[in-house]
């Protein structure tokens, strides 16, 4: 059975389904494998990590291994510590259409939605944690009393840049530029992910197209956390493109109030890779960030890691006790506090060329350590 199979790798975040040939970083770990004798399924393998796996029949056809190996290639080839009979292992995931929205669901209960019409730029809100209440700040898009009202433009979970071309995609007012969904281009659902896909395009205030983008969001029904993974290249389709050296950017979250260093009813903090906390995290370059705060009455979490292929690795952050935390790879001068080379951290896209930024956004219930954000991280990073 285990031969003919093929695998999705949750870790990799692919819709197709090869048999991987990448190395995991840990000299030995358990694979969950889901398999379908003889052909594709939407399936993972993915590294176990002493989480419990929310599960869920998929169908007569499939079936659930445990392996235990050290690549994912081994773990295809070996044979199953056990298999479950009966496998119940994974909550399903649907896209609903809604009025400017795509609404994303685990087993009904929604998650997030991905807001795309009306709006300066499209954004994930509301985020739905592990509690079942939101982890994000609900400000523009709806009002909670006692929260702060500041930087309107900070839309829960976004992707947007405040220097392209010299056009400012980051600030919401007429001096700033769109960024405006064109199309689907693909969306799949299943008992592992699902996820849509996008083209979007980089709109001056004067209507001038400056570039474009095709982004991917999947969000995994694995586990109780959220895992969602946002993968998005910027195509030079327009031109020459300059992305310029400032702190205004670029792939970010605004947590919810609770989860707040500093504020009326902060009591949250924050932690990157390298061990610095809240303030001394600001500019400094880390794999990850986890912003960790109450939210209810559950300790939750919000990380949000950075690909080691991505430019610049590992990353800049431009990180704020008041809750928002972004990942920035070229507001150098601001970071390292170089202020007479302004345009120390600026890149050039050539026509034609794009440049490819992937981050994986995990939130979950605990502290940093509690809910092993530093492993999690290294099962994103072990799979190109």
């Amino acid at each position: 059975m285990m031969a003919a199979a093929q695998f999705f790798c949750l870790w990799s975040a692919v819709f197709v389904s090869p048999l991987f040939e990448e190395q995991a970083r840990s000299p030995s770990r358990d694979f969950i494998v889901i398999v379908r004798e003889g052909q594709g399924c939407n399936a993972a393998s993915i590294p176990v990590l002493d989480h419990p796996f929310p599960m869920q029949r998929l169908d007569s056809e499939c079936q659930v291994a445990i392996v235990q190996a050290s690549t994912l290639k081994e773990a295809r080839l070996a044979r199953p510590v056990r298999v479950e009979k009966e496998p119940k292992a994974l909550a399903s995931i649907q896209l609903t259409e809604e009025e400017g929205a795509v609404r994303i669901d685990r087993d009904g209960m929604l998650l997030t939605r991905y807001c795309f019409a009306g709006v300066p730029r499209p954004f994930l809100y509301p985020l739905i944690g592990p509690s079942g209440l939101g982890v994000t700040r609900n400000f523009p898009m709806g009002e909670e009393e006692g929260e702060e009202k500041d930087h309107p433009h900070h839309r829960s979970l976004w992707f947007s840049f405040g220097s392209v071309n010299g056009v400012d995609f980051w600030a919401e007012d007429d001096k700033s530029g769109r960024i405006e969904h064109v199309s689907f281009t693909d969306k799949v659902t299943g008992p592992v992910f699902a996820a849509l896909s996008t083209e979007n395009r980089w709109v001056a205030p004067d209507g001038t197209v400056v570039c474009s983008d095709v982004r991917t969001v999947r969000v995994y029904g694995v586990r109780e956390d959220v895992v969602l993974d946002f993968d998005l290249t910027l195509r030079a389709s327009h031109g020459e493109l300059t992305l310029g050296d400032t702190k205004e950017g670029m792939f970010a979250v605004r947590v919810a109030e609770t989860m707040r260093v500093k504020g009326p009813v902060a009591k949250g903090h924050l932690v990157n890779s390298k061990g610095l906390r809240d303030g001394a995290a600001w500019g400094k370059r880390a794999q990850w960030c986890d912003y960790v705060g109450p939210v209810g009455e559950d300790t939750i979490g919000v990380a949000i890691f950075d690909h080691p292929g991505n430019f610049r690795h590992p990353t800049y952050w431009h990180v704020r006790d008041y809750g928002l935390f972004a990942v920035n790879p070229f507001g150098l001068h601001d970071f390292e506090n170089r202020h007479d080379e302004p345009h120390l951290g600026d890149h050039v896209v050539p026509e034609g060329e794009s440049l490819t930024f992937r981050y994986r956004v995990l939130v979950h219930r605990g502290d940093t350590v509690e809910a092993k954000v530093a492993d999690q991280y290294e099962a994103y990073a072990s799979v190109e």
